[in-house]
This record gives C-alpha cells, sequence and structure tokens, in this order.
C-alpha cells in the first residue's frame, strides 16, 4: 500500500474568501485512516466553511483536496460521496412527515439497493426489500433508534433527530466521517453512545473529524485536534497532551491572564453596557462577580471566554443597554 492511501483526508493550503473576508486561509491538514481528528475554535473561525469545502458545497479558492490519494478538488458533491465521504450538519434537514426506518430506507438505497429495474421498484412496497430492511435495522441499533422505527420525524425530540442524521450518514457506509457539532441537544446518555459510535467506527478504519465546543468531549473522543482561529490553523497536536487551558488560549489568541487581569482600571474604561450574568454549576468560582460598569472589549473577551468553556450549558445571559 502506497503511502498516500494511508492518509484518508488531505487539504493543502485551502483557501475560501467571500468578498474581502478569509473565512479559510491557507489551512493544511492531513487526518490518517481510522484516525479521530477534533476540529476546535470559536465561533466564526471557519469549521464549518472547512466541512463546506471538503464536502464540494462550495468551490475553494486554491489549494488541493485529496481523498485517499485522489485529487477531488474540482470533483462534484456526488463524486465526493461515491468516495465514502459523509457528513452530518448543525441543522437536520430530514423528510419530517415519514418515520424513521423510511428515512433510514431512503438513504441506504444506493448502498443496499437490490438487482431490480427503475421500474420494477415502483411497483413494489419497499417493505419487501428485505436487504434494505436489515440495514436500516443495524443502523437504527447503532445509533439508539431501533424502538423508534416506526415513529415519524416530525414526533421525534430534537436530540433524536440528531441521532437521525448520523444514522443517514452512516447508511451510506462512509469512510470518512464529518461531524459537525452531532453531541448539540444530545442527552449525556445519547453523547455517550454516539462515543461508542465513533470508537467501534474507528475500529473499522472509519477517519471520524469532527467540531465541537466541549473541550473535555474533545479529550474523550478526539485522538488528535486541530485549532481554527480566523480562518487559520494555528495549533495541532495530540487531544489528551493538552490541557484545557492551553486549547482555550490556542482559540483566542492570547493567554487566560490577560483575559482575566488582577486589575483593571476601571475610571479608564467609558461606561456602555451593564452585563449581568447567572452561572450555575459549572463555574467552580472561575467568576465570582463581574463589574457592573465594563468596556465593550472586555465584555467581548468574557463572552468569548464563556462560550468556549460552556458553549451554552447552564448558562444565562442578560445584556442590557
Amino acid at each position: 500500500m502506497g503511502f498516500d492511501h494511508m492518509h484518508a483526508l488531505v487539504l493543502e493550503n485551502v483557501s475560501k474568501s467571500f468578498g474581502g473576508i478569509n473565512a479559510v486561509s491557507k489551512v493544511n491538514l492531513t487526518v490518517t485512516v481510522g484516525e479521530s481528528r477534533a476540529l476546535i475554535g470559536p465561533n466564526g473561525a471557519g469549521k464549518s466553511t472547512l466541512f463546506n469545502l471538503v464536502t464540494g458545497e462550495i468551490p475553494l479558492d486554491r489549494g488541493r483536496i485529496l481523498i485517499f490519494g485522489k485529487d477531488l478538488t474540482r470533483e462534484p458533491i456526488q463524486k465526493r460521496i461515491a468516495s465514502q465521504l459523509g457528513r452530518t450538519y448543525q441543522i437536520s434537514n430530514l423528510f419530517t412527515q415519514l418515520t424513521v426506518q423510511e428515512n433510514l430506507f431512503l438513504a441506504s438505497w444506493q448502498t443496499r439497493k437490490m438487482k431490480t429495474s427503475l421500474i420494477a421498484t415502483l411497483f413494489r412496497s419497499w417493505k419487501k426489500f428485505g436487504n434494505q430492511r436489515r440495514h436500516v435495522a443495524n443502523i437504527a441499533r447503532r445509533v439508539g433508534l431501533d424502538d423508534k422505527l416506526d415513529v415519524t420525524v416530525n414526533e421525534l425530540s430534537h436530540g433524536a433527530n440528531r441521532q437521525l442524521e448520523l444514522g443517514i450518514t452512516l447508511a451510506h457506509e462512509p469512510r470518512i466521517l464529518l461531524l459537525d457539532e452531532p453531541t448539540s441537544a444530545l442527552s449525556r446518555e445519547n453523547t455517550e453512545q454516539l462515543f461508542s459510535v465513533i470508537a467501534r467506527l474507528r475500529d473499522r478504519g472509519v477517519s471520524v473529524i469532527y467540531i465541537s465546543h466541549f473541550l473535555e468531549e474533545v479529550k474523550q473522543v478526539a485522538d488528535r485536534y486541530t485549532v481554527l482561529r480566523d480562518g487559520r490553523s494555528v495549533d495541532s497536536g495530540i487531544a489528551t497532551a493538552r490541557s484545557t487551558e492551553y486549547l482555550i488560549e490556542q482559540m483566542v489568541g492570547r493567554e487566560l491572564e490577560q483575559l482575566y487581569p488582577a486589575d483593571i482600571p476601571m475610571k479608564k474604561q467609558p461606561k456602555r453596557n451593564c452585563f449581568v450574568m447567572f452561572l450555575k454549576r459549572e463555574m467552580h468560582g472561575l467568576i465570582q462577580e463581574i463589574y457592573s460598569e465594563i468596556s465593550d472589549v472586555i465584555m467581548l473577551n468574557l463572552l468569548i471566554v464563556l462560550e468556549i468553556l460552556f458553549a451554552g450549558r447552564d448558562i444565562i445571559f442578560q445584556l442590557q443597554r
């Protein structure tokens, strides 16, 4: 086996601009077969845009994209899917009037279809296609929806929708799986189930690239990490070898001490905002009191770090002008 074939995904100087904004700038990334890679960074860092470039949903401006050694930079989405590339999205897009089983059946058709003409399938109930139905049952079991096969999608919880979207992606039997914040709205039990699915996929040689704001999850599920900031790849390494504080510093581009200075000359700060925060459980005394009058710059820094640390978990913000 050649060296290039040990690489599932290779990005070489991938760049994309929208007008005068560099959304992704000269990103280099190599993911090996069977590797789990976490892609982390603050909102607007270019993570989802990079996924869109890999899948071909938007064209890149410069660079190359290689999937299992093949240059697919200018190839359409269909050819990339045929190369066994799969992806989930932040927002689910499902057939809400169909059941879980029917959604999975449609997704699995191309990978498990019978040697029957298209015309013949129009006059045959989908329930008679045993090959696909067995595949659907297996996928549903893997993502924890085996007890909801006959439930219509519009009756599912948001978390179950996320599970179904993952199942639809797995139905294509991808060898590279892009997961865009897959644990949002998932319970702890469902999150652990997802991690078990990822572990089994890795054991089968599937490469998983995983966007998340939850750094504790990154260390649990990822072999390696890559930090994107302002569209650039600024740091990579072994996930378990870095502290959470180090990862946060790479994401925001400064040391934590600079974000929380001991002495702030409040008299010199312009009076602009009242910032009231109610933090539960996960604060652990990090911030006991916030100044009632705070500058726009300090407010922005606080919001960035709090978003990264807690990503919406048990935080209520009330901003008043």
